[in-house]
């Protein structure tokens, strides 16, 4: 029998939709515009969407999550899979429309991930991200058509508010990009990084850095370790990556590369999953902070490693019997 729910009092039907998990709710929303008017009035902002612009992902109070993706024959509309996906016809065959369109019906405030492929689709989405005041929790940029393309997906990611994670896998042609990250995240990841400059790392706020093939040299190492060390980077808690740049021809906290402790350190952190491990050399900084510096010179791409000890976390020390000093591949 039907049931006539917009004759519920607004508060009842507010429960009943309390109850729902996405996929009832999305197909509820589809009944009619006043439905669709109480579902926003009354819809919890505690979910959280994602999107890599092939399908939507919906995260619930409980970390239940719930795909939808596009029908690939019309009868397969609204049909639901034991891995909690439902096949959907997107809104005028966008998965940006239906994205739009959902994170009103559910009340999102919050962006769980976003990646992006294509320039487009992020310049689509910020404009929603920016009129809706969205906070975006992690955010992933992939290879973009050009420098250009590139240059300009910074600016938007300046314009947007994301907390968590930008991650950057863009092999630009030339060092000189014209637009910079001004605002960053708990964790900045950039896997080809030879465009980002001593001076962008100078500003960095984030607690996690993940620089891979850079082109920072013994200087700009060291200017960036003094400034941590005169404790004007409180909330540097790890910084690590590769450079084709590093040599053992001037020092970096006074010690000259390759930089290599005698002591196997373990550092678990509560909000990591996988432990470090670093043969670091102790340094210290204004503020009573203790970090290990460990530098491995290699050919073709020296590696790097700092990380600061933070009270919660776990250490452990095991001296290196066989330490023959840095390795050298």
């Amino acid at each position: 029998m039907p049931i006539a729910l917009l004759k519920f009092p607004t508060d009842l039907l507010g429960e009943v939709f309390k109850e729902c998990n996405p996929f009832e709710l999305y197909n509820v929303s589809l009944c009619s515009k006043r439905i669709r008017i109480v579902l926003k009035s009354r819809m919890p902002r505690c979910w959280k969407i994602s999107s890599d612009f092939i399908a939507i992902g919906v995260m619930c109070r409980n970390d239940d999550a719930y795909k939808f993706e596009a029908a690939s024959r019309p009868e397969d509309c609204y049909k639901v899979n034991v891995r909690r996906t439902m096949q959907i016809k997107f809104r005028n065959g966008k998965v940006m429309d239906s994205l739009d369109y959902m994170l009103d019906i559910f009340g999102c405030s919050t962006m769980k991930c976003m990646a992006f492929l294509v320039y487009n689709d992020l310049l689509k989405f910020s404009k929603i991200a920016i009129d809706k005041k969205l906070e975006i929790e992690e955010c992933h940029i992939d290879e973009m058509n050009n420098d250009q393309e590139f240059s300009d997906s910074l600016a938007l990611i300046n314009q947007m508010n994301i907390t968590k994670l930008i991650e950057l896998d863009h092999r630009v042609s030339s060092r000189i990009v014209p637009h910079r990250i001004t605002r960053f995240p708990d964790e900045l990841r950039i896997y080809n990084s030879s465009w980002f400059s001593i001076e962008q790392l100078m500003i960095c706020t984030s607690a996690a850095i993940y620089l891979r093939d850079s082109y920072l040299n013994n200087e700009d190492m060291d200017r960036f370790l003094q400034k941590w060390k005169r404790g004007e980077l409180p909330n540097l808690r790890v910084m690590k990556g590769s450079s084709v740049k590093l040599d053992g021809e001037s020092p970096i906290l006074e010690m000259y590369p390759p930089i290599r402790g005698q002591t196997k350190t373990t550092i678990k952190r509560i909000s990591v999953d996988d432990p470090y491990t670093i043969y670091g050399v102790k340094v210290h900084n204004d503020q009573g902070l203790e970090g290990l510096l460990e530098i491995n010179l290699t050919p073709r791409y020296s590696r790097f490693a700092f990380i600061v000890i933070d009270p919660t976390d776990t250490v452990t020390e095991e001296i290196d019997e066989n330490f023959v000093g840095a390795e050298e591949d």
